[in-house]
């Protein structure tokens, strides 16, 4: 047994991945690309001692790359791309159009649209899409673009991996981000002219790029009711996802339940690979979405760990976040544990299966929390269902600081300004990938803000409720992690499990083995540190097949009253097999 006090999950996790690669028969791992990204000028930072950090935004608008009707300028993107070359990053593509046209359109015919930003309040003007002239423009500059990177040399040329597709205000599906102030340019975003002139974009974008060699995915915004047409027309073309990358635990964020299904499997045998900008990271200034700088630490992990289960393969931090060290190191676990997890989409070939620990109160849920005992939910509206759902939780930890109630996940994220226990239509369980807890609110206890703040564990957690007979966490290993039968002792696997250690009792480790269901793997007895600390055990014959009580294959198991709290179950292989697909056209 190994504890330790400031653990890095990250760091063990690519030491695990490290030996498992080194065993007979490796195949090549999932791609390289997928993981911590940047956009706003990363392609100037260095990867030194950044394992985690992958690659970079490359944009530019309209305006600077195409200054004249006809005349292109490509330093604005040739620069940056060299240097993320020689950085080793690699690179995505998108260039702004919109309020960030180039103004010979409006004097080669194409109407001005201004408006009001509606986040923002400054006024902005863009090109009227819908008129005959503006497309065949667009279109000219992206083919134009296309044609470029064909000439980069093949070190530059080989980084770039992703072109985003931008059909409206900034690469989002509206038009506008305001109404325009002459009506007869106002375009309803679920028009059915909007949606046609957005199929004809993303058109152009995809015979521009499907045929590419070395493969460049194009990442696309589409909403919902159009998702459907990408899918069978643009086969693994990629998404941006929407409020999701920009917050976790937010309002309403089981309505993009239809972006998960996506991202975390195949679709006709294609990975639908995905970015997420997490606007609020560390090193932006303090404004909207103030509930991040509550504790910072705590929210970039989690936000890593969010995106990891609804399956993102890139998440994009500000730039400035990695100009400074005293920025993003505290925050190197998170992003190393994002980056070893991030772009697996089959658990046959995950070098890990892992479950953070949380308890999501869900105030919609009527059968959890019934309605004559907290209050009607009323559509979510009704700031004191979430008071009472709060306080019932208030002595494992639970605070609703900020009572919000707005409905709308961008909304709650822009003009909350804590980290709230209970929220509306939200995920309700625990984090995690191929690895989950049997009958969580039945057998365990949730509890909130544990632990110090720069430790990124204790926002969220579980343990033992001793009193309520709650002695006994249960785990099941996703059966396609080994192939759907029983591993039987074939090769060893570690697990790790970060708990919080407060007292001077102990807990038990158990497990699936070739030879008995329950058979001890250590016990950990706690020193009373009042800190969150790992120990990682190496297990030779594991079973795995679900003989375990409850079906379970891993149990952490209270051996006295005392109530211990947990972070997180982690499970990594040395060797094995592994499936070798990534659905990106490749095998």
């Amino acid at each position: 047994m190994r504890n330790t006090l400031q653990p890095s999950p990250g760091r063990r996790a690519l030491l695990a991945a490290a030996l498992w690669f080194a065993g007979s028969g490796a195949l090549a791992d999932k791609p390289d690309w997928c993981g911590t990204w940047t956009w706003g000028g990363g392609a100037y930072i260095s990867r030194t001692n950044r394992p985690w950090f992958k690659g970079t935004f490359v944009a530019t608008t309209w305006s600077k790359l195409e200054p004249e009707d006809g005349r292109f300028d490509w330093s604005a993107i040739d620069k940056p791309m060299q240097r993320a070359a020689e950085n080793g990053l690699y690179v995505m593509i998108k260039v702004f159009h919109a309020h960030a046209s180039p103004a010979w359109l409006y004097r080669a015919g194409v109407p001005e649209v201004t408006f009001k930003h509606k986040v923002y309040g400054k006024a902005e003007s863009c090109p009227y899409y819908l008129h005959p002239r503006f497309k065949p423009y667009l279109v000219r500059m992206i083919n134009a673009v296309a044609r470029h990177i064909d000439a980069y040399p093949p070190h530059v040329r080989n980084r770039i991996v992703a072109v985003q597709g931008v059909q409206g205000s900034t690469g989002d599906p509206h038009p506008y981000v305001g109404q325009p102030t002459d009506k007869q340019f106002r375009i309803s975003s679920k028009s059915e002219e909007w949606r046609n002139w957005t199929r004809e974009i993303f058109q152009a974008y995809w015979d521009a790029y499907k045929n590419k060699r070395p493969r460049i995915f194009l990442v696309l915004k589409p909403y919902e009711e159009m998702n459907e047409w990408v899918l069978q027309n643009m086969p693994g073309a990629g998404r941006k996802t929407h409020a999701l990358a920009q917050g976790f635990h937010l309002n309403n964020e089981m309505n993009c339940e239809w972006q998960w299904k996506m991202f975390k499997g195949f679709h006709d045998g294609w990975a639908i690979r995905s970015r997420g900008e997490f606007t609020h990271a560390p090193g932006m200034k303090k404004g909207p979405g103030s509930w991040f700088y509550e504790a910072p630490v705590w929210c970039t992990y989690w936000q890593c760990l969010w995106s990891l289960t609804y399956g993102m393969d890139t998440l994009n931090l500000p730039a400035r976040t990695l100009v400074k060290d005293d920025t993003y190191v505290p925050h190197e676990a998170a992003f190393t544990f994002f980056t070893t997890y991030a772009g697996y989409k089959d658990p046959r070939d995950s070098l890990g299966a892992w479950c953070a620990l949380r308890d999501g109160l869900d105030c919609k849920d009527t059968n959890r929390f019934p309605e004559d005992r907290f209050g009607a939910v009323d559509g979510g509206r009704n700031a004191q269902r979430y008071l009472h759902i709060a306080r019932a939780f208030a002595a494992y930890g639970a605070e609703q600081g900020d009572p919000e109630v707005h409905l709308w996940c961008f909304e709650c994220m822009l003009k909350r300004t804590r980290v709230n226990a209970v929220g509306y239509n939200i995920w309700p369980g625990n984090y995690g990938m191929y690895l989950s807890q049997r009958d969580p609110v039945e057998t365990s206890q949730g509890y909130w803000r544990v632990g110090a703040r720069e430790q990124p564990y204790g926002l969220f957690a579980r343990g033992f409720n001793h009193a309520a007979g709650k002695d006994t966490l249960y785990f099941d290993i996703d059966d396609g992690f080994f192939f759907d039968k029983p591993l039987n002792g074939a090769y060893p696997v570690n697990v790790r499990v970060v708990y919080f250690d407060k007292g001077t009792g102990s807990w038990e480790l158990r497990y699936d083995a070739v030879d008995a269901p329950q058979k001890t793997a250590q016990r950990v007895t706690k020193a009373d540190t009042g800190r969150w600390l790992e120990t990682t055990v190496r297990i030779a014959d594991g079973a795995f097949g679900n003989r375990g009580p409850r079906q379970s294959d891993l149990l952490l198991v209270n051996t006295d009253a005392e109530d211990d709290i947990f972070h997180m179950v982690e499970l990594t292989r040395e060797t094995g097999d592994r499936k070798g697909y990534w659905g990106d056209g490749r095998r």
